[in-house]
């Protein structure tokens, strides 16, 4: 067996797979006062379940929904239910456990949905918090639906589809209480947390400049797409996808698989590419490790308004696919 075979959820058994998908979810702490909580004092809180709704289940949510069987999910919503039944119906061990999860689910009252609005329309005052795992445009108006409602959040990187959008969200959560979190498992690595502390004590010296490359858009998806041509054949779309519910907020287009389900992070309307796809990982540790500081006022009061200046430079470089193969484009953070 090669070393990375392992760790692959076609060769791990149920048990590791489970806890890699917990592990891969993150952990949201909430605070003590939950909406389907009745225990009397703080202490008891540990003990009762929170309501948990997760919209997006297939694809990137299987992880956080194989993850929260240790607590009450009330609703599962998901605009794409072929690709679910799909997922449920797989042979291999990540789609066993996956199937698992969803039948323990509907067995104990959960409700499917196609539109989040819908969800938290009905059940808006019973769920304590949501899972987001859907393409980037979406995490906007579901998050911020869910926190103005009270809902506390858990979301996939990157946390929404602009800046603005990230600072309207913190705003609002801060406005309401609730405790949110972005997905951004890379940070829970060893190799990650490893090299955060030696740039915080210094042990390569004062860093300067930090340099990233990434292939994303060169393997797993492509980057910088012509519009789909349907002047000879339009696509039909899938009896199980709700097209209009996966485009949401996004300007209205025809339906292509060359956008569902995976590569809609190349086009600007529903993704960020791969700095939204990568960025994330890559230079969170590499922030933290280096200290940020903020100008006007003590890190520990700054507020929305400040500007966050980072103490070196930022390249990242992204691997062009086709003939250039060996050129990178590059873009600069200061």
């Amino acid at each position: 067996m090669k070393e990375n075979e392992a760790s692959s959820p076609l060769n791990m058994n149920r048990r590791d797979f489970v806890k890699a998908s917990a592990a891969g979810a993150g952990a949201v702490a909430l605070p003590s006062i939950l909406k389907g909580n009745t225990a009397a004092t703080t202490e008891e809180i540990p003990k009762k379940k929170i309501n948990v709704a997760i919209v997006g289940v297939a694809g990137k949510g299987v992880g956080p929904t194989v993850s929260s069987k240790d607590q009450n999910v009330v609703a599962l919503c998901d605009v794409d239910m072929d690709r679910v039944n799909q997922q449920r119906s797989g042979s291999d061990q990540r789609s066993m456990v996956f199937n698992e999860a969803i039948n323990y689910y509907e067995a104990n009252g959960a409700v499917w949905f196609k539109d989040y609005r819908k969800m938290f329309e009905k059940l808006g005052d019973q769920i304590d918090a949501v899972i987001i795992s859907i393409p980037d445009h979406m995490h906007f108006p579901v998050a911020m639906s869910a926190i103005n409602l009270g809902i506390h959040v858990y979301c996939e990187k990157p946390l929404t589809h602009t800046v603005d959008e990230a600072r309207k969200i913190a705003l609002a959560a801060k406005k309401k209480g609730v405790v949110t979190q972005m997905g951004n498992q890379g940070h829970s690595l060893d190799g990650t947390r490893n090299v955060r502390e030696w740039l915080q004590a210094g042990v390569i010296g004062e860093v300067k400049e930090v340099h990233s490359w990434t292939d994303r858009p060169a393997v797993f998806w492509k980057q910088g797409l012509d519009k789909p041509d349907h002047s000879k054949m339009m696509p039909v779309v899938p009896p199980g996808l709700s097209w209009d519910l996966w485009q949401g907020v996004s300007k209205s287009r025809e339906y292509d698989p060359a956008y569902v389900p995976f590569a809609w992070r190349a086009y600007t309307d529903y993704g960020c590419g791969a700095l939204g796809d990568m960025a994330c990982p890559h230079y969170g540790f590499c922030i933290l490790g280096t200290r940020p500081w903020f100008t006007d006022r003590d890190r520990s009061r700054h507020n929305q308004n400040e500007r966050l200046y980072l103490p070196c430079e930022f390249h990242g470089h992204i691997s062009i696919p086709s003939s250039r193969r060996n050129a990178s484009s590059h873009f600069q953070m200061v």
